[in-house]
């Protein structure tokens, strides 16, 4: 991939033209996460939509000022409006329970506040089915909460390497071949973009730093923002090379003590220098 392939905004483009991205994530136990993935995504599209629980949108109002913050009771709208929709940074695993997902899928009614709130398995996989044309980006509890078999070829999954053997694991017991048709970020030493099981890139780079609690959501947020506006493919090529590199740019100076925060202000200049 080249320079040549990152859409840039249009200089004649208006309000809206540039994407928006909804961000399902977070919980009761994790705050900083799903924050960290709606502050990236702000670079690089025209709104954010940050849907969280109750106490992490109290805590984000007054700390994420570029986008608009939503209750999960009303992502069915911000769902219809957005270009993509990450699900993930931030949520916890909880107990599968299929049966209701099968009920809640055939009556939305059953579809409490609660549930929204607490939920990651429902929320996940509902969400793919509700929405199967969708652009999704799948990461972190939505990837260990989901059914493969609601994987459809708009989605883009982001797995470590034991997320995507146990993904394997599934598709293999369940017979489903729905993980072929999906773009996946393999994420490693070496992060490899795959589709088909074909590897289309491998990236390079990086650093120990990069190995801290958060570098993966900075990392989602800034594939949702670009998938907005570009393939799947490309996004993620670009995404993990401006990560890798904006970790490499504040190892000159901290070596592999910088923190999460500061990569995530530092990625968007990495993925322009990368693009321009």
């Amino acid at each position: 991939m080249s320079e040549k392939d990152l859409n840039l905004f249009a200089r004649d483009s208006n309000k809206g033209d540039n994407g928006k991205v909804l961000i399902v994530g977070g919980s009761r136990l994790f705050h900083a996460a799903s924050l960290w993935s709606a502050k990236v995504a702000a670079h690089f599209v025209d709104m954010v939509f940050y849907a969280s629980t109750r106490e992490n949108n109290q805590l984000v109002k007054s700390l994420f000022t570029d986008g608009i913050v939503v209750g999960r009771e009303d992502i069915i709208d911000y769902a219809v409006e957005a270009d993509v929709i990450l699900v993930g940074p931030g949520m916890e695993r909880v107990q599968k329970n299929p049966d209701l997902l099968e009920k809640i899928c055939q009556n939305e009614q059953l579809l409490s506040t609660e549930i929204l709130q607490t939920d990651t398995y429902i929320v996940t996989n509902w969400l793919l089915r509700r929405f199967p044309d969708k652009k999704f980006v799948l990461d972190a509890g939505a990837l260990q909460m989901l059914e493969v078999a609601n994987v459809t070829a708009g989605c883009v999954l982001t797995p470590h390497e034991g997320e995507w053997e146990l993904l394997q694991r599934q598709a293999r017991e369940s017979g489903s071949e729905n993980l072929e048709q999906c773009t996946l970020l393999l994420k490693g030493t070496v992060d490899k973009v795959v589709r088909a099981g074909q590897t289309l890139a491998t990236i390079e780079g990086g650093n120990p730093g990069l190995t801290k609690g958060g570098s993966g959501d900075v990392l989602a947020g800034v594939v949702a923002g670009l998938y907005a506006n570009n393939p799947a493919e490309t996004a993620c090529w670009f995404a993990s090379r401006g990560v890798k590199t904006a970790g490499d740019k504040l190892a000159e100076t901290y070596g592999p003590f910088f923190t999460t925060t500061q990569l995530a202000e530092q990625v968007a200049a990495a993925v322009y220098e990368a693009a321009k």
